[in-house]
């Protein structure tokens, strides 16, 4: 599926219309995640990673690399490696801040939204931590499903609950 983009700039040789297309990728996951809706950036870095209940008809191939991770994830139960985020992810530099320590949690390891706030030198901004977190547009790479309160409650994923406790289960 590609979806063209268009921006408009202004400079003093006359307006400009900038135009290009960001394809979607697209990799089946175990039921019952669905699938895992995929955007690069122009290095070929994931910039955008969502879960998807049904698959479209026009998805391009993943590159060779992310495939690999992916399987490598879900079949051989490993991490999916930090060098395949793109580093033009938008977000706040809190946002930002907090999905760098999500990113260092390893699999089959959770940790509390209080724990990530003390670990970005902001203590009392649990709740904060939680939304930054629920903001996170990078699903699995940036593992958003190992962060948990503090008591065993249910809690919130943006793709769902079931899912995420569907990762946590699998990643026991």
């Amino acid at each position: 599926m590609n979806h063209t983009l268009l921006f408009s700039t202004s400079s003093k040789t006359g307006d400009k219309v900038l135009k290009f297309t960001l394809t979607k990728y697209c990799y089946t996951c175990p039921k019952p995640l669905g699938y895992l809706e995929i955007d690069l950036d122009i290095l070929g870095k994931v910039r955008n990673a969502i879960f998807v209940n049904k698959k479209q008809k026009e998805y391009k191939d993943l590159p060779t690399a992310i495939t690999k991770a992916l399987d490598d994830y879900f079949f051989e139960k490993k991490d999916l490696p930090n060098s395949l985020i793109s580093k033009e992810i938008l977000g706040t530099d809190f946002q930002k801040s907090i999905w760098l320590v999500i990113s260092t949690v390893t699999f089959g390891v959770t940790i509390t939204y209080t724990d990530i706030a003390e670990q970005v030198g902001k203590p009392y901004a649990a709740h904060a931590s939680g939304t930054a977190c629920g903001k996170n547009p990078i699903a699995l790479f940036i593992p958003c499903h190992r962060v948990v309160r503090k008591k065993d409650e249910d809690y919130g994923y943006s793709w769902g609950v079931k899912r995420k406790k569907w990762l946590l289960n699998f990643e026991k």
